[in-house]
């Protein structure tokens, strides 16, 4: 089946859809592809134990999220019949940090972006660039972040140059959460994100050169004992849960439900993992949306069984579908149309 390129969409339907953008790990991935659950998994097995990696092999699942809510199954159903529950809750936890480990571990340096990684980022900051309210991200890794700096610092457009993530500086090393009301460009991370900790009930941010970010994170976990803020729970309700009790994350969340305008989502799937997140864009006034589908090596019936399931989630919103094997070229060539800018082939 063949869908639209996103560049196309505004003359086919008249709506320009980067008003906000919601990014998800397939974001990530396509421009590193050590974000994927699998290398995750291989690389967490240094921080957990035999069981836990059985529990992978058992439930034939990479996916942690899998992982870590059939954990949270069986930790109620032996609550249920008072059965001892504490190697479970230890499993749990475990995986948990094994998760942040493995993808600090497995981050990309930010001078190793070169090549077509290099492309594919200098592109998404032309995305970043054109977005004109809110980019949301349910990302924890650090790129996201590299890319918001990149375009606060470099790309001309005034707007960028007051775009903001809501962290005000106290001290030298971190930035602190001050709550404030958008009024302008703005960057959310709706689960956390490897540079955002927690301490003694204040949010923080490890602020360093986007060159040495990475070595600052991994000696803040390594030697400080900080645990990154992140939103890994098993199931959404948890997840929701885990955001409702973080004056930061609650944050987040609430200004997805108050936005307003268009959508574009790119890299995520909209699981049954993030019905917190379906739920938030349904009460807000967003739309239309316009949701990326990644069709390569996908059915026809696949296809439209993705388009079928999205519809039904969003169902008081006007959605429409772009095919994100492209979605990189378009951007570029909307960038450029409205920029004056490059113009050349790339490779993608």
């Amino acid at each position: 089946m063949t869908l639209d390129n996103f560049n196309e969409l505004e003359n086919i339907f008249g709506y320009d859809c980067l008003d906000n953008l919601l990014i998800g790990n397939g974001f990530s991935i396509s421009i590193d592809n050590s974000f994927q659950y699998s290398t995750l998994f291989e690389v967490c097995k240094e921080y957990i134990s035999e069981n836990d990696i059985k529990l992978f092999n058992e439930l034939d699942s990479y996916n942690f999220e899998k992982i870590l809510e059939g954990i949270d199954i069986a930790i109620k159903i032996n609550k249920n019949f008072n059965i001892h529950t504490e190697v479970l809750q230890n499993s749990y936890e475990s995986i948990k940090r094994g998760l942040i480990n493995a993808i600090n571990d497995i981050h990309i340096n930010y001078q190793d972006l070169t090549g077509p990684q290099e492309k594919y980022f200098i592109t998404s900051s032309r995305l970043f660039d054109m977005v004109r309210k809110n980019i949301y991200s349910t990302n924890y890794d650090l790129i996201p972040y590299w890319i918001w700096m990149k375009v606060t610092r470099e790309f001309p457009n005034p707007e960028n140059h007051e775009m903001t993530d809501f962290f005000r500086r106290r001290d030298k090393s971190f930035l602190h959460f001050s709550e404030g009301k958008p009024s302008g460009k703005s960057l959310f991370f709706l689960h956390g994100a490897l540079h955002l900790y927690n301490e003694n009930g204040y949010i923080k941010k490890i602020q360093s050169e986007n060159s040495v970010l990475l070595d600052r994170i991994t000696n803040a976990i390594n030697n400080e004992g900080i645990v990154p803020l992140f939103v890994s729970e098993g199931n959404w309700e948890r997840k929701l849960a885990k955001i409702f009790s973080n004056r930061y994350l609650n944050f987040c969340y609430n200004q997805l439900q108050n936005s307003n305008g268009s959508l574009t989502i790119f890299g995520s799937s909209l699981g049954e993992y993030d019905n917190h997140i379906v739920e938030a864009i349904q009460k807000s006034e967003i739309n239309p949306i316009a949701y990326g589908i990644y069709t390569k090596n996908m059915s026809e019936a696949s296809v439209k069984r993705i388009m079928s399931e999205i519809r039904e989630k969003l169902e008081t919103k006007e959605v429409y579908f772009f095919n994100s094997n492209t979605f990189y070229k378009s951007i570029n060539r909307l960038w450029d149309d409205r920029n004056g800018g490059w113009g050349g082939e790339w490779p993608f």
